[in-house]
């Protein structure tokens, strides 16, 4: 028994020693766990709409009640309009203020229906059916006939999902991405390489300071990886929808990979173990991926994953000629994550260098 347990106990040690296991571990945990108390708790999920104007019949407030359908009333149209595009409402609906009197006396009524944007064509049209048999079954309860509803359905923003596009125009910023996560690897590998042969702590013994060294290395991977993906876009010809915005998007990209390398790097031994956390983190910054060739797939947690404003900021841009001002808040996040991922990596790699 004596020899099993001290079999045991070498085993776990040998566990523990092994960081890129250890940490998988740990982290496929915290992930269950956080996806877990993240999804909804409640066995159905309320359907949220908003509705303007907010004086609307009883009638038509209890039908919508009865199927589930958290209601939200507004008094201004355009609020109501932007926070459908923010996604708060899954629909916004427009009622003339008539709309009782009108469904009374059988005359055509007009139902406005707003869909953020990113939702299939399908399900909207869905929804504009379930709208239909709603008023219709109130007409039936107050007159005993069916009326004619006049609808009109418009989508929000950019219509992600109902848009048709070739399927190469979709793959596009997912080919950027993963030229991106190659020079990841790339230059991971390069300061693992590096460390463990002795050669940067041999340039440290020259007048070379860690900041230069850094600042070397960054300016590498980042150059790298731009050119790749510059090259990328201009050979596709997309390079001159919106050039300027285009770079700095792919440089903001850039220096985001950069620092990921930088993080790989300072707990990497060799090539094997680079490859092993670099997939790792492939697999999580490909993700995003999904969500803008199959729209609608996926909810609105990837947008916790940075990767996701590079590759819906090219689809964006690309795609739907969107701007400065649409990009304003993808560029940013990239630039702080970016930062921070680079701050951190260095932090990282100095403890250990010293």
């Amino acid at each position: 028994m004596n020899i099993i347990l001290t079999l045991v106990k070498k085993d776990l040690a040998l566990f523990v020693r092994n960081r890129f296991f250890l940490m998988i571990t740990m982290l496929t945990l915290v992930a269950y766990i956080l996806v877990y108390y993240l999804m909804p708790a409640d066995a159905e999920q309320r359907f949220k709409i908003g509705i303007y104007p907010a004086d609307i019949s009883s009638t038509i407030e209890q039908e919508l009640a009865a199927r589930d359908m958290d209601i939200t009333y507004f008094d201004d149209e355009s609020a109501l309009l932007a926070a459908v595009e923010a996604s708060t409402y899954r629909v916004g609906i427009v009622l003339p203020r008539s709309v009782a009197d009108t469904m009374t006396s059988g005359a055509d009524t007009t139902v406005t229906a707003y869909y953020p944007p990113g939702i299939p064509a399908d399900l909207n049209q869905a929804f504009n059916d379930l709208l239909s048999m709603i008023f219709n079954q109130i007409s039936y309860a107050a007159e005993d006939h069916p009326i004619n509803i006049v609808r009109h359905e418009e989508t929000l923003g950019y219509d992600l999902a109902g848009k048709s596009l070739a399927p190469r125009d979709r793959m596009l910023p997912m080919f950027a991405v993963l030229l991106f996560m190659m020079e990841t690897l790339a230059l991971a590998n390069l300061i693992a390489e590096e460390i463990e042969r002795g050669t940067i702590r041999a340039l440290l013994m020259s007048p070379l300071s860690l900041n230069t060294l850094f600042a070397s290395k960054a300016i590498t991977g980042i150059g790298l990886g731009l050119v790749q993906a510059v090259v990328l876009m201009l050979l596709t010809g997309k390079l001159g929808i919106h050039p300027f915005l285009i770079l700095t998007l792919l440089l903001l990209g850039a220096l985001l990979v950069t620092g990921i390398s930088f993080l790989i790097a300072s707990v990497a031994r060799d090539m094997m173990s680079v490859i092993s956390w670099g997939s790792l983190v492939i697999i999580v910054l490909g993700i995003p991926s999904v969500s803008i060739m199959f729209p609608g797939t996926i909810s609105n947690w990837v947008e916790l994953i940075p990767s996701f404003y590079l590759v819906d900021g090219l689809h964006r841009i690309v795609n739907f000629s969107a701007g400065w001002a649409d990009m304003s808040q993808h560029l940013l996040i990239l630039l702080v994550v970016g930062m921070g991922m680079l701050v951190l990596g260095t932090s990282v790699l100095r403890s250990k260098l010293r």
